[in-house]
């Protein structure tokens, strides 16, 4: 579905990932002059039904409980004038694991081999340690 240019007082920048649900987009926040992540769900109000949307918006209460840096932050949800529901949160430009590891491959004598070094996996390891426990505590499971 197509991505409005103006989010509620959020002006949207560009597409930064698509999944099987929800387009997220990097968007400016016009009020505090900040940049923000905006997740919408690509499904209308009839696609889905309502229990689907709900979920989605508790999926934004329950990461607005969690305070970790290891997590990112709601600060925000709305709906659409097509009726679909979004949340922003911070917009953290750190890029994915899978980007980062990828990064990191090396040209070996028998070909490519890939590794992190050791103080960016435990860094890497701790971050998500971090954030899966502020999760589970706040009741989360995941």
């Amino acid at each position: 579905m197509a991505v409005p240019d103006y989010v509620g007082r959020y002006v949207v920048r560009r597409e930064i990932a698509r999944g099987a649900f929800a387009t997220v987009t990097l968007a400016w926040d016009e009020e505090l002059e900040s940049q923000v992540a905006i997740k919408i769900l690509d499904c209308g109000a009839d696609d889905r039904g309502a229990d689907f949307q709900a979920r989605f918006i508790e999926e934004a209460r329950l990461l607005r409980r969690i305070r970790s840096h290891s997590v990112i932050g709601v600060h925000d949800v709305g709906r659409l004038p097509d009726g679909r529901p979004y949340i922003v949160m911070d917009f953290a430009d750190l890029g994915t694991l899978t980007r980062k590891v990828a990064e990191a491959a090396v040209q070996g004598r028998d070909g490519p081999m890939r590794g992190l070094d050791l103080d960016c996996t435990m860094a890497l390891v701790d971050a998500m340690a971090d954030g899966l426990a502020a999760i589970h505590r706040a009741g989360v499971v995941h």
